[in-house]
């Protein structure tokens, strides 16, 4: 008996710490700093609310939902925002590289091949007309 309640006791202590844990690290990050575009010469930043997936692209100085976009430093891809109250450094999120599908790459190479066999058909065909055409008017 005594043995069960301390494997339980154990599981719910693990359980309660790892909350706690995770807790911790949605307050830490509440956003991610996701990209950058540069629209007419002024630069807007993507910035992604993990926990309920909604987005915006904002500038330094804009408000929008609670978040203040206070600055951009481009020797580090951070950025400076205020949320919830608080102040947050945000690094840049890492892109992720994701190989092309061959099979996809092979369907469209396969596809214009045969765009300009059509292509040269045709072109054989109006050659043989026009001179046949070109015969019947000689004679």
């Amino acid at each position: 008996m005594r043995r069960l309640a301390f494997v339980l006791f154990s599981v719910i202590t693990l359980a309660a710490r790892a909350a706690t844990e995770a807790s911790v690290a949605r307050e830490a990050a509440p956003l991610e700093f996701c990209g950058i575009m540069s629209v007419h010469g002024q630069l807007a930043f993507r910035l992604l609310d993990p926990t309920s997936q909604l987005s915006w692209w904002m500038s330094v100085g804009e408000a929008r939902g609670g978040i203040t976009v206070r600055q951009y430093d481009a020797g580090h891809a951070t950025l400076a925002v205020s949320y919830a109250g608080r102040s947050h450094l945000l690094r840049l999120r890492p892109a992720r590289v994701v190989s092309a599908d061959e099979t996809g790459v092979d369907a469209r190479a396969e596809y214009r091949e045969k765009v300009y066999a059509e292509m040269a058909r045709r072109r054989a065909e109006r050659q043989a007309w026009l001179q046949a055409a070109a015969a019947r008017g000689g004679e």
